[in-house]
């Protein structure tokens, strides 16, 4: 079994995970429109808008995830969520996406966050199952959600 490490995204990396991105859109019947510049743009500088993380096995990325973070302002409280996960299909099974979820979890502890949020399809039951395998709580949505396109 190779060593799983888990890192930021570096410039070099920046076509290879927009390929998973779009991968991932793809599964999801989504038509992605994902760029290396839009991805440079969304995830560079010192307050990057999203924070890709990588993890790399056998000599290669194996898969990736991209954290937002939250702010509960009435509370006082900081959240963080898993915005994507992906783990390539010949890497599924082997602990990428647990390495991934423990690198999240201890990104958000450090960050004073109360919690980790994941989200999936309501049709992808084996994502369900492995989230709660991982100590996550289903969370019931409320409220309706609206949106403006600009």
């Amino acid at each position: 079994m190779s060593a799983i490490r888990v890192r930021a995204m570096r410039g070099a990396d920046l076509e290879e995970v927009a390929g998973m991105i779009r991968a991932l859109a793809e599964h999801h019947g989504d038509m992605p429109r994902v760029t290396a510049a839009a991805l440079a743009r969304d995830t560079a500088g010192r307050d990057p808008w999203a924070r890709i993380r990588v993890a790399e096995a056998g000599g290669e990325i194996a898969g990736y995830m991209a954290l937002v973070r939250l702010a509960w302002l009435q509370y006082g409280d900081r959240g963080m969520e898993i915005y994507h996960l992906f783990v390539r299909p010949a890497w599924r099974g082997r602990g990428v996406g647990r390495a991934l979820i423990g690198r999240a979890m201890r990104e958000a502890r450090a960050a004073g966050c109360v919690e980790l949020k994941v989200g999936t399809h309501p049709d992808n039951r084996a994502a369900m199952a492995y989230y709660l395998a991982q100590g996550f709580e289903e969370q019931p949505l409320a409220g309706a959600r609206f949106r403006l396109c600009l």
